[in-house]
């Protein structure tokens, strides 16, 4: 959770964040268009 901005009143609440698959996917992608 380190790498997140989280709200103060959420941190207490979450262990963890879960990124789906293609959201990763798509994220890659346009990077690489950048690129």
């Amino acid at each position: 959770l380190d790498l997140f901005c989280i709200p103060k009143h959420y941190a207490a609440d979450l262990e963890r964040v879960y990124i789906p698959h293609g959201l990763i996917l798509d994220r890659t992608e346009r990077l690489a268009r950048e690129i």
